[in-house]
């Protein structure tokens, strides 16, 4: 599976040892310190694309207009806007006030699956 970084964040500290989160949903934590979300509410930044090997190392974060790798946390069908789970993996966001992050371009049969997703955001679903 390919994935194109058109823009990333480059100058993020990993808060925690990230080195197994490759491709999961981050979130910052501090002040250009991200970590994995675990809230289903957090903004989400980005995926993870270089994750470090250890807390305190630099790591980068994918940026608006990539198509990247993210980790599936169940079934998902695309087209579809998700967000993420409470462990920084993909879920359908469809509620009002949801965060989202991208727009999922291939099916997932089950949790862990890899699929892509083209990044829009982070964008907040607002009712009409």
């Amino acid at each position: 599976m390919r994935e194109r970084i058109s823009n990333s964040i480059d100058h993020c500290i990993a808060e925690n040892d990230l080195s197994a989160k490759q491709h999961f949903i981050v979130e910052l934590s501090d002040a250009n310190q991200v970590d994995v979300c675990d809230g289903a509410t957090d903004i989400p930044l980005g995926f993870l694309v270089d994750p470090g090997q250890a807390a305190g190392d630099a790591v980068r974060v994918s940026g608006v207009g990539s198509i990247v790798i993210g980790i599936a946390g169940g079934a998902l069908t695309a087209p579809l806007n998700v967000g993420t789970t409470n462990a920084g993996k993909l879920v359908a966001k469809t509620t009002d006030e949801d965060w989202y992050i991208g727009i999922l371009l291939d099916d997932a049969a089950a949790d862990g699956d890899e699929v892509r997703v083209y990044q829009t955001g982070p964008l907040q679903i607002a009712s009409a």
